[in-house]
């Protein structure tokens, strides 16, 4: 089974927002909501200024535990 994560785009781990999403358009969908709300009150100026270049999706194969544990 395929999973989304969501990274910074350095690949180091986040921890703002959810992380592991089923589908690509979820993790998306949850990574313009946090960018968004993020960046309400902010200018494209400034430094804290968040943009979707600053995090990468990754899909990697998740295996359910009853999968990988047959006895």
């Amino acid at each position: 089974m395929k999973k989304y994560i969501i990274k910074n785009a350095d690949g180091s781990e986040q921890s703002k927002m959810q992380a592991i999403h089923e589908s690509r358009k979820e993790a998306g969908e949850t990574l313009m909501d946090y960018i968004c709300d993020h960046n309400e009150d902010l200018d494209i100026d400034d430094d804290d200024y968040l943009s979707p270049f600053d995090f990468v999706l990754e899909e990697f194969e998740y295996k359910d535990v009853n999968e990988v544990i047959t006895d």
